[in-house]
């Protein structure tokens, strides 16, 4: 299994407390092995090509987006933050997820649909308290949530991700495997 980070190159911080808790979570679960990708750091150029950086988005099991910006200057004349790059790889994700719906939707009718599945990696979304959230799409703003954080307080952070985490790893696992620390059911807070 592994996390797909998908933020700003230059928001270091942010890359760093989404492996912290993944190296946590490793730790805390020697049974289960998760690894992250963080695209600016693949390859010696600094970089990947598009068509094998979407691969990885394609077959991650989750996502951690941060859609802040670099920095002020990517705010647009309403005062909107705005991180194109990021948004492009949401939009990669979206369109899977509506292409499995819709396909789902129609092999249901069909005697195919038994066996078949289509991988879609879970989501969660960041974007830091200087920000507005509430100017982002209704796609955006209405159909996902979208978790205010501030790098002060890193330890909001590693919770959202390891909980998240653990959710996914036990919906790969067997219905009968949990986790330790899985009890609780994962929540969402703005």
């Amino acid at each position: 299994m592994f996390v797909y980070i998908s933020c700003s190159s230059k928001n270091q911080g942010f890359v760093n407390v989404v492996k912290e808790a993944v190296e946590d979570f490793n730790k805390e679960n020697q049974n289960v092995k998760i690894e992250y990708f963080f695209p600016p750091n693949a390859g010696a150029s600094g970089g990947i090509r598009i068509s094998d950086n979407i691969r990885k988005i394609l077959d991650a099991d989750l996502v951690v987006f941060d859609l802040t910006p670099d920095s002020d200057d990517n705010e647009d004349e309403c005062g909107n933050c705005i991180n194109s790059g990021v948004l492009i790889e949401f939009g990669i994700i979206y369109s899977l997820l509506l292409i499995k719906e819709r396909t789902q939707l129609l092999l249901s009718y069909t005697y195919l649909s038994s066996g078949i599945q289509i991988n879609t990696p879970d989501l969660l979304i960041f974007l830091s308290d200087k920000c507005k959230k509430s100017n982002f799409t209704p796609i955006l703003s209405g159909d996902f949530s979208i978790i205010s954080y501030n790098l002060s307080n890193k330890e909001f952070l590693k919770k959202q991700i390891k909980e998240k985490i653990i959710k996914r790893v036990n919906f790969k696992l067997s219905p009968n495997t949990t986790l330790p620390n899985s009890q609780s059911p994962f929540s969402v807070s703005d």
